[in-house]
């Protein structure tokens, strides 16, 4: 899939600006010329894939908040935790992630979990089509939207105990 570099994400030799599916997407115009295609980072041998939202990138914290939330039920330091987007920088552009499916589909064929959860955004119809032949796929609430309340925190909670 490519190597690994010191922030932690698997790197790839894919240039955002030369990449096909990259080349007709609209976010393309607020990447820098060296930019890559970007994958998660974790255990590439998971159980679980922690697919975050475009607006976990922008603001850096849905990650921090998703392995406190999680501290209780399962160690995240064991699985793996990627982005609906392969692209760093977020986009005005609606939709821009949907260009992504291919390379978020490619990534989680050759990580091989059991379970695949996806928080607020849509499942795409290239992966709801391996649910339940390859792995589980469910689609979680945004995690900022859990963020502001203790009942839609403690909800959230008792879900995803029930799925792991």
């Amino acid at each position: 899939m490519g190597k690994i570099k010191k922030d932690n994400r698997i790197k790839t030799n894919i240039l955002i600006n030369e990449a096909p599916l990259c080349k007709v997407c609209p976010a393309k115009i607020y990447q820098k010329d060296d930019d890559h295609l970007k994958y998660g980072k974790g255990n590439i041998f998971p159980t679980y894939v922690f697919v975050l939202p475009p607006e976990a990138i922008k603001n850096g914290h849905c990650e921090e908040y998703l392995r406190m939330i999680t501290n209780n039920i399962i160690d995240l330091n064991t699985e793996y935790i990627t982005y609906h987007p392969k692209c760093t920088v977020g986009s005005p552009v609606e939709g821009y992630a949907n260009y992504c499916r291919h390379y978020l589909l490619h990534e989680l064929m050759k990580l091989k979990p059991k379970k695949v959860f996806f928080f607020g955004v849509d499942i795409p119809d290239e992966i709801q089509q391996f649910d339940g032949i390859n792995f589980r796929v469910y689609k979680m609430n945004n995690l900022l939207s859990i963020y502001y309340g203790k009942e839609k925190l403690t909800d959230f909670i008792i879900k995803m105990k029930q799925l792991l």
